[in-house]
């Protein structure tokens, strides 16, 4: 079985909620625990985003709480929450990380990785 090689980077995967946003610079994901915090709920994020479609004030009030997240301008009335796999690389003891992906499936999410950003393909310790 071959792995991906992805240097001194870690592949992270696991089940998450997230907020899809899609920007001038396509779709962006932030996870919901980045979004939520003792300040600022899942429900009120949900409530922010079902009100942001009719209401200009609440959907600059949404627009001031993902801004620090995304790169791109946002299209807020294309803001979406879903689950599923999120995935990105990471280096450990830094703070350095690939964007965020959200996938159907953990196999996916790994598969994505391995496209993506895998240096090499080894196979038995074998450099292919």
């Amino acid at each position: 079985m071959s792995e991906p090689d992805f240097g001194a980077m870690v592949p992270d995967v696991f089940q998450q909620t997230c907020l899809t946003v899609d920007t001038d610079m396509g779709s962006e994901v932030i996870p919901f625990d980045v979004l939520c915090s003792s300040y600022f709920k899942a429900t009120d994020l949900g409530i922010l985003i079902s009100e942001a479609t009719t209401s200009d004030l609440q959907r600059a009030n949404l627009h001031d709480h993902i801004r620090d997240y995304i790169e791109g301008e946002p299209y807020m009335d294309t803001v979406r929450i879903e689950e599923g796999w999120l995935a990105y690389l990471t280096m450990p003891g830094y703070l350095d990380r690939t964007d965020y992906t959200l996938h159907e499936t953990e196999e996916e999410a790994h598969a994505y990785l391995a496209e993506t950003y895998a240096l090499e393909m080894k196979k038995n310790d074998v450099l292919l």
